[in-house]
């Protein structure tokens, strides 16, 4: 793993480190393993000799022996595919393999990783454990009595010490891994087992909706509220109502349409510096933007009638499709929201539901199925007006199913769908959206796939992980960025072109990517975005009393979608939001993005128990520029530290208010 995945810039000290708490953590899994051996021992021997059979004691343990290899040998290759995969260690989402499409994931397992070997070395190596396990059985030592209890109470001791893995009050836990400012040494020194148990544990409490206590409950969530944010706000009431401006809303969700994947552009530099600082091949230009580059390119020029504005600094909720389209669209920390026993429940105050009640019709448009996490049921649970998923698009849209694969259709008919239905609008409409192109398999038009083929050389290659299949990842990553690219030129060109806004993000970074160099952490987690309000509806919000504000250094994440949508164009409006701020209003002395990995305000970025500081506070000239810190590490003021802990708690304590809210 440290081979594979650890970076050469990783110091000698962090290297002892990984492998110090590597041994502690898989001793703590040895240890209980042993203790479980050794109690089948204590209790088959005597039964053995009772019975006078001593096959039972030796089929057990060999079969207990063969189970042990076969789990420790499982768990070390999956560990090893889910951080190439994820840059992670095992954690929560790993259960979206049985909540998601199930069937899909495990096809594209088969389809790209040599599942067939993997097992067969799985086998031989619990096979080896149980040949070991009765070569040491057939073995026979004889001692007398004292030392034989010595001995054993010597072992006992020894194995409990073990599985605690630590001498102080508390067994080495989950807590205990973050050792590093490098991520990957935080991820890999871990045993997968524990990270598996603490992966169950935090799902299984994902489900657990009661508030407990009530008064207790209450008393805790306005403290927080007080020590650090309001969750109700009202957007300001327009003396003149009809002055501010209700025009069409677009919100799309784009799959793995991260900030690091799109700095590989020849329009940000490309690969130069991201990975090996030792990169400096100039004659290397992918495309990865497509007619996307003319909509975010834009940004850097300086001009006075700017229609797009994008925001670099900018972070997804989460690093999982699911979770983070349940954060954005729902406010949810439950990646399990519409398949748990939750999913039926309505709940209150959701930034769709804000949109509904102030006159707005809201359409889902997807090019998943709508059985992808039962999402389609769930957003009818929600009183969405109108779903339109993979199954309405292949009806309406007679070639969509050229590109087909087990996750959707080419992102493309959503954008055909969107300008159909926005032309159709008989009233303000709000489209929110997930596309799919940008994921595994990557199914996408043969044609993008060739276009940076020329390009695939082994420098190319040592940006993504060893097992990517870097033509279809770019050429997928082209198409989407080309697909959304043109749909906004023809929405500009449009008759609604003057009465619609864009808000575009993704939902998580590319996960085919390696993991960046240090300066370029925040590149491993932003999801840019960008948004599109043309001049003329700008006018009118600027004589409303709502002048666009837009400062490109400004930092956020997915929770300030919304409120930068409702503070721009509803009317004395109250809804819920988690710290978000309007992005385009006036600077607010408490702005931050938020990521389940990270976090970053307008100093920096903070990950686990380090600051890196921004390098550049004046607006730089391109995205690696407005994303690179500062070579100095810091440690984190204990102050932001409670920040951090308090959000994540504020976060739970809302959700459970507005589940709990219909059953008052």
């Amino acid at each position: 793993m440290q081979f594979a995945f650890v970076d050469s810039s990783v110091g000698l000290s962090d290297k002892l480190n990984l492998h110090k708490y590597g041994f502690l953590y898989d001793t703590r899994v040895v240890a209980i393993a042993l203790f479980v051996y050794v109690a089948f021992v204590y209790v088959l021997k005597p039964i053995s000799f009772w019975l006078k059979n001593h096959k039972i004691f030796f089929r057990i343990c060999n079969a207990y022996a063969f189970i042990l290899g076969f789990v420790c040998a499982l768990f070390g290759i999956v560990n090893f595919y889910y951080y190439e995969m994820y840059k992670t260690k095992i954690d929560i989402f790993i259960f979206g393999i049985k909540d998601d499409n199930t069937k899909e994931i495990l096809g594209i397992i088969f389809r790209d990783y040599p599942v067939g070997i993997l097992v067969a070395l799985v086998f031989v190596i619990a096979f080896g454990y149980g040949v070991a396990n009765a070569e040491i059985l057939q073995k026979k030592i004889l001692v007398r009595l004292p030392y034989f209890l010595l001995a054993n109470l010597v072992l006992l001791c020894v194995l409990f010490i073990g599985a605690r893995g630590s001498f102080s009050s508390f067994p080495l836990g989950e807590k205990d891994s973050n050792i590093s400012t490098f991520a990957s040494i935080n991820a890999l020194n871990p045993n997968p087992i524990l990270a598996f148990s603490w992966a169950l544990s935090q799902y299984k409490n994902d489900s657990n909706y009661d508030i407990g206590d009530k008064e207790s409950f209450y008393r805790e969530f306005l403290a927080l509220q007080e020590s650090m944010f309001y969750l109700k706000s009202t957007t300001p009431k327009s003396n003149i109502a009809t002055n501010l401006p209700k025009p069409h809303i677009v919100i799309n969700l784009m799959e793995s349409f991260g900030s690091g994947a799109l700095s590989l552009d020849y329009s940000f530099g490309g690969i130069n510096g991201l990975i090996d600082s030792n990169t400096t091949n100039d004659t290397i230009r992918l495309d990865v933007l497509g007619a996307l580059r003319e909509h975010l390119t834009s940004s850097f020029a300086q001009t006075k009638n700017r229609q797009d504005f994008i925001f670099w600094r900018f972070f997804s909720s989460n690093n999982g499709t699911a979770p983070s389209f349940f954060d954005l669209y729902f406010l949810s920390p439950t990646i399990n929201l519409s398949t748990g026993k939750a999913q039926k429940i309505k709940l209150a105050h959701t930034p769709l539901s804000v949109l509904q009640n102030n006159g707005y019709e809201v359409i889902f448009i997807t090019s998943s199925s709508g059985s992808w996490v039962n999402i389609s049921q769930y957003i009818k649970n929600q009183g969405i007006d109108k779903i339109y998923d993979m199954p309405h698009l292949i009806a309406k849209y007679k070639d969509a199913t050229a590109n087909q694969n087990s996750f959707g259709i080419n992102d493309e008919y959503i954008y055909k769908d969107i300008i159909e239905v926005l032309n159709h609008a008989t009233k303000p409409t709000a489209i929110f959206t997930l596309t799919t192109s940008n994921h595994p398999p990557f199914i996408t038009p043969s044609e993008f796939d060739e276009i940076n083929a020329k390009h695939l050389s082994s420098e190319v290659q040592n940006v993504f992980n060893q097992n990517a299949k870097t033509k279809k990842v770019l050429g997928s990553l082209l198409y989407s960025n080309n697909a959304f690219g043109e749909f906004l030129s023809e929405l500009k060109h449009s008759k609604v072109a003057n009465n619609v806004v864009v808000f575009a993000t993704g939902d998580h970074h590319l996960r085919d990517l390696r993991a960046f160099a240090t300066r370029y952490n925040a590149l491993n987690f932003a999801t840019p975005l960008y948004i599109y309000i043309p001049t003329s509806l700008q006018d009118s919000l600027k004589s409303s009393g709502r002048a666009i504000n837009y400062d490109a250094l400004r930092v956020g994440s997915h929770k300030d979608i919304f409120p930068t949508i409702f503070e721009l164009f509803l009317d004395n409006a109250e809804y819920i939001s988690l710290g978000g701020r309007n992005m385009l209003g006036k600077a607010n002395e408490r702005e931050f993005g938020i990521n389940a990995s990270i976090w970053a305000d307008g100093a920096g970025i903070y990950y686990n128990d380090s600051m890196f500081r921004w390098k550049y506070h004046t607006e730089a000239k391109d995205l690696k520029a407005l994303l690179e810190v500062q070579n100095n590490i810091e440690q984190i003021p204990q102050e932001k530290q409670d920040f951090r802990q308090k959000y994540e708690r504020l976060r739970q304590m809302q959700f459970l208010d507005r589940l709990n809210f219909h059953k008052e």
